[in-house]
């Protein structure tokens, strides 16, 4: 429970800091914000398989490049044929990040996709404005 508090809080924290320091309104930051904390809270209650059918089998490709440092077949897994950026980039996210085990793989990934959606927001915001 400690690191999915430092993942909540240190997310939060990273999204306020650049949306602040981009000069957006206190509306805008309280929006992000709160759609931030309502989907790290959708991912403390749901299993990977509940919020993706193939979940596992990202999850899978994902290890399968972090041990064997390379591409696995195509048809080793039901997602091995997705273009391999965002798994090689989720791979080398579990070496470095959850090298100490104090997050399980599955926190790890989602918020690795929670920062890269934060960053797409952040940019989107950014053209609108």
């Amino acid at each position: 429970m400690i690191s999915f508090a430092m993942v909540l809080a240190g997310t939060a924290l990273a999204g306020l800091y650049v949306l602040r320091r981009l000069r957006f309104d206190w509306f805008i930051v309280a929006t992000v914000l709160a759609s931030t904390v309502l989907c790290v809270d959708y991912l403390t209650y749901t299993e990977v398989a509940e919020r993706n059918y193939d979940g596992p089998a990202h999850i899978a490709y994902v290890q399968s490049i972090a041990q064997h440092r390379q591409l696995p077949d195509v048809f080793a897994c039901a997602a091995c044929g997705h273009p391999p950026l965002y798994y090689a980039l989720g791979a080398l996210w579990s070496k470095v990040v959850l090298v100490g085990g104090w997050m399980p793989l599955e926190l790890g990934l989602q918020w690795l996709s929670l920062l890269l959606f934060l960053g797409f927001v952040v940019f989107a915001l950014l053209i609108l404005r």
